[in-house]
Protein backbone atom coordinates (compact mmCIF):
# COMPACT_ATOMS: atom_id res chain seq x y z
CA UNK A 1 0.00 0.00 0.00
CA UNK A 2 2.69 2.35 0.95
CA UNK A 3 4.46 1.36 -2.58
CA UNK A 4 1.01 2.55 -4.36
CA UNK A 5 1.22 5.64 -2.32
CA UNK A 6 4.55 6.88 -2.73
CA UNK A 7 3.65 5.81 -6.66
CA UNK A 8 0.64 8.46 -6.65
CA UNK A 9 1.83 11.06 -5.03
CA UNK A 10 4.77 11.17 -7.46
CA UNK A 11 2.36 10.98 -10.46
CA UNK A 12 0.08 13.77 -8.63
CA UNK A 13 3.75 16.20 -8.27
CA UNK A 14 4.87 15.66 -11.66
CA UNK A 15 1.16 15.95 -13.24
CA UNK A 16 1.48 19.57 -11.26
CA UNK A 17 4.88 20.48 -12.65
CA UNK A 18 3.54 19.60 -15.77
CA UNK A 19 0.80 21.78 -16.56
CA UNK A 20 3.05 24.56 -14.11
CA UNK A 21 5.11 24.52 -16.89
CA UNK A 22 3.20 24.32 -20.01
CA UNK A 23 1.23 27.26 -18.38
CA UNK A 24 3.91 28.94 -18.12
CA UNK A 25 4.23 29.56 -14.31
CA UNK A 26 7.76 27.54 -14.25
CA UNK A 27 9.41 28.88 -17.18
CA UNK A 28 11.81 30.89 -15.30
CA UNK A 29 10.59 34.14 -17.20
CA UNK A 30 7.32 35.64 -16.16
CA UNK A 31 7.35 38.32 -19.21
CA UNK A 32 7.59 35.36 -21.59
CA UNK A 33 5.46 33.41 -19.89
CA UNK A 34 2.50 36.14 -20.48
CA UNK A 35 3.72 36.93 -24.21
CA UNK A 36 3.11 33.46 -24.76
CA UNK A 37 0.09 32.92 -23.28
CA UNK A 38 -1.36 36.19 -25.04
CA UNK A 39 0.40 34.62 -28.23
CA UNK A 40 -1.83 31.93 -27.62
CA UNK A 41 -5.18 33.58 -26.83
CA UNK A 42 -4.67 35.30 -30.14
CA UNK A 43 -3.91 32.45 -32.25
CA UNK A 44 -7.07 30.47 -30.68
CA UNK A 45 -9.14 33.59 -31.39
CA UNK A 46 -7.63 34.96 -34.79
CA UNK A 47 -10.53 34.43 -37.21
CA UNK A 48 -13.67 35.55 -34.29
CA UNK A 49 -12.07 39.01 -34.00
CA UNK A 50 -12.47 42.07 -35.52
CA UNK A 51 -10.03 43.83 -36.93
CA UNK A 52 -9.99 46.67 -34.10
CA UNK A 53 -9.59 43.70 -31.96
CA UNK A 54 -6.84 42.26 -33.35
CA UNK A 55 -5.23 45.64 -34.15
CA UNK A 56 -5.74 46.32 -30.14
CA UNK A 57 -4.01 42.62 -29.04
CA UNK A 58 -1.00 43.42 -31.42
CA UNK A 59 -0.60 46.98 -30.05
CA UNK A 60 -1.01 45.37 -26.33
CA UNK A 61 1.87 42.54 -27.65
CA UNK A 62 4.12 45.05 -29.20
CA UNK A 63 3.69 47.27 -26.27
CA UNK A 64 5.03 43.86 -24.28
CA UNK A 65 7.60 43.33 -26.33
CA UNK A 66 9.60 46.17 -26.73
CA UNK A 67 9.54 45.51 -22.38
CA UNK A 68 11.65 43.03 -22.57
CA UNK A 69 15.29 42.91 -23.26
CA UNK A 70 17.23 42.04 -26.69
CA UNK A 71 18.15 38.45 -24.98
CA UNK A 72 14.54 37.90 -23.52
CA UNK A 73 13.09 38.99 -27.03
CA UNK A 74 15.06 36.39 -29.06
CA UNK A 75 14.24 33.72 -26.67
CA UNK A 76 10.00 34.74 -26.98
CA UNK A 77 10.67 34.68 -30.27
CA UNK A 78 12.75 31.28 -30.52
CA UNK A 79 9.97 29.46 -28.45
CA UNK A 80 7.00 31.00 -30.60
CA UNK A 81 8.50 30.09 -33.94
CA UNK A 82 7.00 26.73 -34.33
CA UNK A 83 3.29 27.53 -33.49
CA UNK A 84 3.67 30.34 -36.17
CA UNK A 85 5.30 28.10 -38.66
CA UNK A 86 2.32 25.29 -38.15
CA UNK A 87 -0.43 28.21 -38.08
CA UNK A 88 1.09 29.68 -41.11
CA UNK A 89 0.66 25.95 -43.03
CA UNK A 90 -2.67 26.13 -41.66
CA UNK A 91 -3.86 29.40 -43.50
CA UNK A 92 -1.54 28.43 -46.28
CA UNK A 93 -3.68 24.78 -46.52
CA UNK A 94 -6.77 26.62 -46.43
CA UNK A 95 -6.18 29.21 -49.22
CA UNK A 96 -5.08 26.69 -51.72
CA UNK A 97 -7.84 24.56 -51.09
CA UNK A 98 -10.26 27.11 -52.12
CA UNK A 99 -11.84 27.64 -55.60
CA UNK A 100 -10.29 30.76 -57.87
CA UNK A 101 -13.04 32.60 -57.02
CA UNK A 102 -12.58 32.09 -53.42
CA UNK A 103 -9.08 32.67 -53.43
CA UNK A 104 -9.47 35.84 -55.38
CA UNK A 105 -11.71 36.84 -52.57
CA UNK A 106 -9.38 35.98 -49.79
CA UNK A 107 -6.65 37.83 -51.57
CA UNK A 108 -8.33 41.09 -51.88
CA UNK A 109 -9.46 41.06 -47.88
CA UNK A 110 -5.96 40.57 -47.64
CA UNK A 111 -4.99 43.23 -49.21
CA UNK A 112 -7.48 45.78 -48.42
CA UNK A 113 -6.11 44.86 -44.54
CA UNK A 114 -2.20 45.42 -46.10
CA UNK A 115 -3.31 48.34 -47.21
CA UNK A 116 -5.62 49.99 -44.46
CA UNK A 117 -2.51 48.72 -41.67
CA UNK A 118 -0.10 50.35 -44.38
CA UNK A 119 -2.06 54.00 -44.42
CA UNK A 120 -2.66 53.47 -40.45
CA UNK A 121 1.45 52.94 -40.05
CA UNK A 122 1.87 56.39 -42.38
CA UNK A 123 -1.05 58.38 -40.11
CA UNK A 124 0.87 57.38 -36.87
CA UNK A 125 4.48 57.91 -38.47
CA UNK A 126 5.86 54.80 -37.81
CA UNK A 127 7.50 54.12 -41.57
CA UNK A 128 6.46 51.84 -44.24
CA UNK A 129 7.45 49.28 -42.09
CA UNK A 130 6.66 49.96 -38.50
CA UNK A 131 10.07 48.16 -36.84
CA UNK A 132 10.09 50.63 -33.97
CA UNK A 133 13.30 52.05 -33.16
CA UNK A 134 15.54 48.92 -34.53
CA UNK A 135 18.53 50.09 -36.23
CA UNK A 136 18.16 48.83 -39.93
CA UNK A 137 19.95 45.54 -40.39
CA UNK A 138 23.26 45.11 -42.02
CA UNK A 139 23.93 43.00 -45.31
CA UNK A 140 25.82 40.12 -43.19
CA UNK A 141 23.14 40.02 -40.87
CA UNK A 142 20.10 39.98 -43.03
CA UNK A 143 22.01 37.65 -45.54
CA UNK A 144 21.93 35.23 -41.84
CA UNK A 145 18.72 35.65 -41.62
CA UNK A 146 17.22 34.72 -44.55
CA UNK A 147 19.58 31.28 -44.41
CA UNK A 148 18.28 30.38 -40.70
CA UNK A 149 14.90 31.09 -42.68
CA UNK A 150 15.88 28.39 -44.96
CA UNK A 151 16.94 26.11 -42.56
CA UNK A 152 13.71 26.41 -40.90
CA UNK A 153 11.28 25.88 -43.47
CA UNK A 154 10.87 22.56 -45.57
CA UNK A 155 10.81 23.12 -49.43
CA UNK A 156 6.85 22.10 -49.02
CA UNK A 157 6.09 25.57 -47.18
CA UNK A 158 8.97 27.64 -48.99
CA UNK A 159 6.65 26.26 -52.65
CA UNK A 160 3.28 27.36 -50.71
CA UNK A 161 4.80 30.53 -49.41
CA UNK A 162 6.22 31.54 -53.05
CA UNK A 163 3.29 30.46 -54.72
CA UNK A 164 0.99 32.45 -52.59
CA UNK A 165 3.44 36.00 -52.91
CA UNK A 166 2.93 34.99 -56.56
CA UNK A 167 -1.01 35.13 -56.70
CA UNK A 168 -0.87 38.28 -54.06
CA UNK A 169 1.30 40.11 -56.26
CA UNK A 170 -0.64 39.42 -59.37
CA UNK A 171 -3.87 40.77 -57.34
CA UNK A 172 -2.06 43.42 -56.43
CA UNK A 173 -1.11 44.35 -60.42
CA UNK A 174 -4.61 43.94 -61.26
CA UNK A 175 -5.59 46.69 -58.81
CA UNK A 176 -3.13 49.17 -59.67
CA UNK A 177 -0.55 48.35 -56.82
CA UNK A 178 2.76 47.89 -56.10
CA UNK A 179 3.91 44.86 -55.52
CA UNK A 180 4.76 43.13 -52.30
CA UNK A 181 8.33 41.69 -50.83
CA UNK A 182 9.06 39.86 -47.75
CA UNK A 183 6.29 37.48 -46.60
CA UNK A 184 2.80 38.67 -47.71
CA UNK A 185 0.48 39.36 -45.04
CA UNK A 186 2.86 40.61 -42.32
CA UNK A 187 3.07 43.65 -44.07
CA UNK A 188 6.29 43.74 -45.37
CA UNK A 189 6.94 45.94 -49.18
Amino acid sequence: MNKKWIAMTVAALLLVVGVGWAAGFLSGDPQIAELQRMRDDRMQRAEELSEEERQAQRDQFREKLHELSDDQRRQSFKSSRGQFQQFAMQRMNEFFAKSPGQQREALDEMIDRMEARSAERGRRGDGARGGGNRPAMTPQAHDQRRKQGLDRSTPEMRSMRDAFRDLINQRRQERGLEPIHGRPGWGHR
